[in-house]
């Protein structure tokens, strides 16, 4: 029965990329498109002696390659970005497959797990839509998280280092990493030197071509002034406080480190993390956290976010009003700014709702009892 449901979401998830694969977002018209063209002009592999858009090396190099294909640039971007959605859903396949037991009747199967996250209206949105990259790096991150678990710390900085060379959000679990790194001790934080390697080789083409050696570091430098807002599109923390970037970026910043060293400490001290489901909700915590009072976060920055509440809202079935809560929320963002509805946000309600739930969230995560979860030492 399993296998037929699990093959039935497959054949669901494929026909709904399939119909949006003529859309075309504003996004691709005003960035992708030209970028595109402006790659292939300049001679595919060639273009990579300078920056072409506001991404990474990884990514234009991926575009470069595809423009020596006769396929249309709208097919090629989603061909990318549907591959990463079940790349993703394998990485979550794995990530449950630890704590399954095939002789419970109450728990779900790890494959309809997967297979329900290829459903998820925002990662079929994002890819097939929008032809977004969003499921690459979350991938990556989840291969991150799950090796880390498994104490294989080179492919965990391994794919950190692909993470990163993704999408500058990657980021979003550097604190978990760190914080776990303090609670383990059982690896060396120079194990960072490989995702510093990973990031560089993932320039080599560009090297080649004749691109500074220092090109990553700009690009993601450049990035981080991009948008002068505090918030785009996304029920933030400073929707209520202030949109005051000049004045209230450096302060964020400050205010996030301060509330992610409260939640590290609790999980440094707190024995009830140390197990496989505690370790994701507590990455989870972090990301929430990060997405919620980091500056200039906009509405496909809680991509990762929706995905990993999702994901262990089958851990514990207390997170799922928080799951439906966030991919709701980013399902009436993307669908109000992709499909252009042309109706004012109430981002101000959004955001007392959206920081509620965090509040409930962590109120579940460090203050309640919880239940037991499947060891990490014996993941």
């Amino acid at each position: 029965k399993e296998s037929v449901l699990f093959a039935v979401i497959i054949i669901i998830a494929i026909i709904i990329r399939f119909i949006g694969r003529d859309f075309e977002s504003g996004d691709m018209h005003r960035f992708l498109f030209p970028w595109f063209i402006e790659i292939k002009q300049a001679g595919g592999i060639s273009s990579l002696s300078e920056q072409v858009g506001d991404y990474g090396l990884l990514y234009q190099t991926l575009i470069a390659i595809m423009t020596s294909t006769p396929l249309k640039a709208i097919y090629l971007y989603k061909l990318l970005s549907v591959s990463f959605d079940f790349l993703l859903a394998c990485a979550v396949y794995r990530i449950m497959r630890d704590g399954y037991s095939v002789g419970s009747k109450h728990i779900i199967s790890p494959a309809i797990v997967a297979g329900g996250i290829l459903l998820l209206p925002t990662t079929i949105i994002n890819s097939a839509f929008w032809g977004q990259c969003d499921s690459m790096y979350t991938f990556f991150c989840l291969a991150t998280l799950y090796y880390l678990s498994k104490d294989r710390f080179t492919l965990a900085f391994i794919f950190y280092g692909l993470a990163i060379a993704c999408k500058l959000q990657s980021v979003f679990i550097l604190p978990f990493i760190l914080f776990y790194y303090l609670k383990r001790q059982n690896f060396t934080l120079l194990y960072f030197l490989i995702t510093i390697i990973v990031i560089w080789l993932t320039g080599t083409v560009a090297f080649i071509e004749g691109r500074s050696l220092f090109a990553p570091i700009e690009i993601y430098h450049n990035q981080t002034f991009e948008y002068q807002s505090m918030y785009l599109n996304f029920p933030s923390f400073w929707v209520i406080a202030g949109n005051d970037y000049v004045s209230l970026k450096v302060f964020s910043v400050l205010t996030t480190g301060i509330i992610c060293l409260f939640g590290g400490y609790a999980y440094l001290t707190d024995i009830r993390f140390d197990n496989r489901n505690g370790f994701y909700e507590i990455a989870t915590w972090f990301v929430w956290t990060m997405v919620l009072f980091l500056p200039s976060m906009h509405e496909r920055y809680a991509y990762m976010l929706d995905v990993m509440l999702a994901m262990i809202s089958f851990f514990d079935k207390r997170h799922i009003k928080f799951a439906v809560i966030a991919v709701c929320t980013s399902l009436f963002l993307y669908g109000n700014y992709l499909f252009e509805r042309e109706r004012d946000v109430p981002l101000l309600w959004l955001s007392v709702i959206y920081l509620s739930a965090y509040l409930m969230f962590s109120y579940n995560l460090f203050f309640r009892k919880r239940k037991a979860g499947t060891s990490i030492q014996s993941c």
